[in-house]
């Protein structure tokens, strides 16, 4: 079966980047932002002018038009849209096929995968129009907050300075118990390097990695201690969370944090999609 999906997988993302390379016109001067050469005008866009376009080799873009199995960024899947010059429902189409962890976990559940892209189509859609950091912050964490529906938090941070983090999205997600305020407790104990631990910093480092709370336990003991200290005072049960890294090339570093009342194991879809908005709020915020 697994099998069957990835050939499958392999055909569909082939057939359709070729239909869509084939497509462009010959005298198109334009590849998203990049310019063609004059000399290449009137003839066919070839894939080593796409890789250029995209910023990455013949090599690796011909392996992604052959539906092998890589890990492309969703920063570079919008440039190749832009530069293919996709409708919304093409480029939709484009990181469903391009995305193995995204298709894999909603292969079986057409619902699923329907919630999935419209989810991205939605977030992509707003974040181009955001005029500001804390706007952009503001519109991915009100998508992350219905997309996980059950957390008890959801927050999105912007680091400052060493250990400093400004809160740009944490409403509360539930009234009845203090989870704002707990959170707002324990950062008061933590010292400037914990308080980057708590956010992950530096451990994660590229766009859309994602952590989660077992990661901490590995490597910052102290600060699961002054955590389970706190949660006591407040009479609340140890939460699950479940991280994002956001950075900018302007410096911009950022975290995305949803934290759910009870113990938790993260799906591959859960991770997939909070990966894609942490990237997709990367890539508006650069």
């Amino acid at each position: 079966m697994i099998h069957a999906l990835q050939t499958e997988r392999r055909d569909d993302i082939r057939s359709f980047l070729k239909a869509l390379r084939g497509r462009l016109h010959p005298d198109t001067k334009t590849l998203g932002a990049h310019e063609r050469l004059n000399s290449r005008r009137g003839r066919a866009v070839t894939q080593e002018e796409l890789a250029e376009a995209v910023g990455v080799t013949r090599g690796w873009y011909a392996l992604l038009e052959s539906g092998a199995a890589i890990q492309p960024s969703v920063a570079m899947l919008d440039r190749l849209a832009a530069a293919l010059k996709t409708t919304p429902d093409e480029r939709t189409t484009l990181f469903h096929l391009a995305i193995p962890a995204l298709q894999n976990s909603v292969a079986e559940n057409k619902q699923d995968m329907y919630d999935v892209l419209s989810f991205l189509k939605a977030v992509s859609s707003r974040l181009w129009k955001a005029t500001s950091e804390n706007e952009a912050l503001t519109i991915v964490g009100e998508h992350l907050a219905n997309w996980f529906q059950g957390a008890g938090l959801v927050v999105l941070a912007k680091r400052v300075d060493v250990g400093e983090w400004e809160l740009c999205f944490a409403p509360d997600r539930v009234a009845e118990k203090p989870w704002s305020k707990y959170f707002e407790d324990l950062r008061g104990h933590l010292s400037p390097p914990q308080l980057d631990e708590l956010w992950s910093y530096p451990r994660q480092q590229a766009p859309g990695d994602v952590s989660d709370d077992a990661a901490l336990m590995g490597v910052a003991p102290d600060v699961c201690r002054l955590a389970a200290e706190t949660l006591r005072r407040y009479h609340l049960e140890s939460p699950s969370f479940i991280q994002g890294r956001i950075s900018s090339r302007h410096g911009f570093v950022g975290c995305i944090h949803v934290q759910h009342e009870t113990r938790r194991i993260y799906s591959d879809l859960d991770r997939a999609v909070l990966g894609a908005a942490a990237e997709l709020t990367s890539l508006a915020l650069s």
